[in-house]
């Protein structure tokens, strides 16, 4: 709702005229000015003439400016009178009045409402520190909006409830803003059927997939989809999945697929995946059964693309090593970080977050199906780089399982050599356009990827894991220098590692 300084300063000076606070009459024009409520425009309508509601009109300033932009504008503000606002005389109003006759004053909403007459206003713009979301539902009575801004406190409206109601009965698009905390949220994308689609593959699991779906099927977010992915696992999986689909019609659904490994099944779950954002939980885990409302609930309140929470790893004897989803020492929730560039280096663990659905589909972010094992890792690495903003909450709600045989994370011979064809893809993808500190995350996340796998691997194997290593280290620089290189090695522990595809450099370079 931005304005022309100049306008915005004859707009100021006649409401000064007017007797209007000058206090409220600065924050109004420092609201106008820093996008408080969104970055909108002013209403327009098809016809010529917009129509406006402010559910309280502040320091009228709004109203002032919508009329020097568009005169013939129906503006209705709701204004009890009846001492509920001190700070607003009457008398400015009605000194509008007589400057705009299409200005309406009316005491409460149920007035507004018969005001409008069936149509839906354009805009509506609430002070939530004095009018209630049954006002606000009172004024539209069924109508749909075009826009709704405003501000709301936690004690007048649970946030999660605003949005919903929001995007699902109020507003074609609309923006709300914590009158305490300042944090904004807000959507344009209309009504949803699922908010969160999760996707599980699930392949020989037919010992843990009760518990699987178990914690799934009574997650606390009602508008849950569950898509069990059989990969055409040879064991009693599938039937055992498709006995819960039995059980939660319309909350679980199957999807039998031949055998074609974890990213094929996971693409398959999302091309007909629902959800307003994606998650993702393995068929041998389990989930706390708050884990997807509050997910849910943090990346609305953040207007973030990815949110996370922690996780716990699940050991045989009972042992639960926990690992927090947010920074130490972090008091707000959810933390948000815009920096998502320095989470490029995190551990890949893709099944404790949520994904918005148009940051996957907008990218093309998808799971490599040619790759056998491990595929989690360069979907996070682009995912989290393509993400606006991250957020996180510390509580581990997800279990990850540890010990059971067959385990990927066990292999410790020539399946670890599945790294490059991972960093390739990645490579490929996302570096030839990256910044020269993205390419510094990347060869981070390449020398501990590597570091981890010659830890695990078969002495047998490990003099042809360091040359391809070398190799394809040397390759893979595009900004970085060699010094550069060796710095980075230094500083994460691994300058063997940035020493070995520094000289394997000089030797390319000398042929």
């Amino acid at each position: 709702m931005m304005h022309h300084p100049q306008q915005l300063r004859r707009a100021m000076a006649v409401l000064q005229g007017l007797g209007a606070d000058p206090r409220m009459l600065e924050d109004d024009a420092w609201r106008l000015t820093h996008g408080y409520y969104g970055a909108i425009t002013w209403p327009m309508a098809a016809d010529g003439r917009p129509c406006m509601v402010l559910l309280g009109a502040r320091s009228g300033l709004e109203v002032q400016l919508q009329f020097m932009r568009c005169a013939n504008t129906r503006v209705i503000v709701v204004e009890p009178f009846t001492g509920r606002n001190p700070v607003l005389a009457n008398s400015v109003l009605q000194g509008l009045r007589r400057l705009w006759p299409w200005l309406e004053l009316v005491p409460d909403a149920a007035a507004a409402h018969r005001a409008l007459e069936g149509r839906a206003p354009d805009l509506v713009r609430v002070d939530g520190t004095r009018h209630t979301l049954e006002e606000v539902r009172t004024l539209l009575g069924g109508l749909r909006c075009g826009h709704i801004c405003g501000v709301y406190t936690e004690a007048g409206a649970d946030p999660i409830s605003l949005y919903r109601i929001s995007r699902d009965e109020l507003a074609h698009s609309f923006f709300w803003r914590d009158d305490q905390r300042h944090r904004g949220f807000g959507s344009d994308r209309g009504p949803v059927e699922v908010e969160v689609s999760v996707i599980v593959p699930a392949y020989r699991v037919e010992g843990d997939i009760d518990q699987c779906l178990e914690s799934l099927a009574h997650q606390t977010l009602e508008r849950l989809e569950v898509i069990v992915v059989d990969d055409g696992s040879p064991d009693r999986t599938g039937a055992m999945a498709d006995a819960w689909a039995a059980r939660f019609p319309g909350r679980v659904r199957v999807v039998h697929k031949p055998n074609g490994g974890c990213a094929s099944a996971r693409n398959a779950g999302m091309a007909v995946a629902r959800g307003e954002f994606i998650g993702f939980v393995d068929g041998d885990d389990w989930v706390d059964p708050a884990m997807f409302a509050e997910l849910y609930r943090a990346s609305i309140l953040a207007c973030a693309d990815v949110a996370q929470c922690g996780y716990a790893e699940a050991w045989p004897d009972g042992t639960l090593a926990r690992h927090r989803g947010a920074p130490e020492g972090v008091a707000d929730w959810p933390h948000v970080t815009e920096d998502t560039v320095a989470l490029l280096t995190e551990r890949p663990t893709i099944w404790r977050r949520i994904y918005r659905r148009d940051l996957l589909e907008q990218n093309g972010i998808v799971f490599p199906e040619h790759i056998a094992r491990f595929d989690d890792l360069p979907f996070q690495f682009e995912a989290l780089l393509r993400a606006r903003r991250v957020a996180m909450v510390p509580e581990a709600w997800y279990f990850y399982r540890q010990g059971r045989p067959g385990q990927t994370i066990a292999a410790r011979d020539q399946k670890l050599y599945v790294h490059f064809p991972i960093l390739d893809w990645i490579w490929d993808r996302v570096m030839p356009s990256a910044s020269a500190r993205v390419e510094a995350q990347f060869q981070r996340m390449v020398l501990n990827t590597h570091a981890w796998a010659l830890e695990l691997l078969l002495p047998q194997y490990q003099a042809e894991y360091r040359a391809r290593m070398r190799a394809q280290m040397a390759r893979q620089r595009l900004h970085l220098t060699r010094f550069d290189m060796l710095r980075l090695g230094l500083s994460q522990g691994r300058l063997r590692l940035a020493g070995g595809a520094l000289f394997a450099g000089r030797a390319a370079d000398a042929a």
